[in-house]
């Protein structure tokens, strides 16, 4: 399994927020459209450190072989992971 670095999506991110501040959008505004990004960077880095400690307990071919099912599981039996809201 590979695990992306979150720092692949800064420049997208600064891309966002040059494409607001070009749009009008004051500088005092700029928290509540920018959070959720943050927010995201948050989560995933919980996920990499999780996924790099589950690598150290069970193993790299252990976890390569969890049904994706199961693995989510496993995530949510962690306390990680995403809310879902239906």
């Amino acid at each position: 399994m590979s695990v992306n670095n979150i720092l692949q999506y800064e420049s997208n991110i600064w891309a966002t927020a040059d494409l607001l501040r070009g749009s009008g959008i004051k500088e005092s505004e700029w928290p509540s459209y920018m959070m959720p990004f943050f927010a995201l960077v948050m989560i995933e880095s919980r996920l990499v450190r999780m996924f790099d400690e589950l690598k150290a307990e069970i193993g790299e071919a252990a976890l390569a072989e969890i049904a994706s099912e199961d693995l989510t599981g496993l995530i949510e039996d962690k306390g990680q992971g995403y809310n879902v809201y239906q």
